[in-house]
């Protein structure tokens, strides 16, 4: 079972359910900014400001995973207002390895996996500025984690005032 925490972010006004267990790294600017949480089979973000739109989301996405699959937008709700939805399939790509420096001074091989994902993306508006809301799964425990991504995105709530 997924154990959730509350997080406000004051600017763009949005509380939401994080992780209980796994860090989360914000940044905010005047305007803009992110708060992303990376834990396996997990990640988690949001992102506000100029560009954080599905148009921009897919962009991106394609720029990355050309091979990518890309669904159509579908209306959703969000803070009891439109929004817009769409989800992604990324096929596994091969693991790469890479070398990284030990603290004695060696190097350590490692293999980093990149198995099949699948991106959720939920677009809204607050006060005129764009919010991007992702949900990222490995493919595999897709199924296992749909209540919770329901339980994420039907826990956003606009109108916070708290701090990041």
């Amino acid at each position: 079972m997924t154990r959730w925490a509350r997080r406000e972010l004051a600017d763009p006004g949005l509380a939401l359910d994080v992780l209980a267990d796994a860090d989360v790294s914000v940044d905010v600017g005047p305007r803009s900014g992110w708060l992303s949480q990376f834990a396996p089979p997990l990640e988690l973000a949001v992102w506000w400001g100029p560009g954080q739109t599905l148009e921009g989301w897919r962009a991106g996405l394609l720029e990355t995973w050309p091979e990518a699959t890309i669904g159509e937008e579908e209306p959703a709700t969000a803070c009891d207002a439109p929004a817009r939805r769409q989800r992604a399939e990324l096929p596994e790509r091969p693991p790469a390895t890479g070398g990284f420096q030990t603290a004695s001074g060696g190097v350590e091989l490692r293999v980093q996996r990149f198995p099949a994902r699948v991106v959720v993306a939920l677009a809204l508006e607050r006060a005129t500025v764009p919010v991007l809301v992702t949900w990222t799964v490995d493919a595999d425990r897709e199924e296992e984690l749909r209540p919770s991504e329901r339980h994420f995105f039907r826990a956003l709530q606009c109108g916070a005032t708290g701090a990041p």
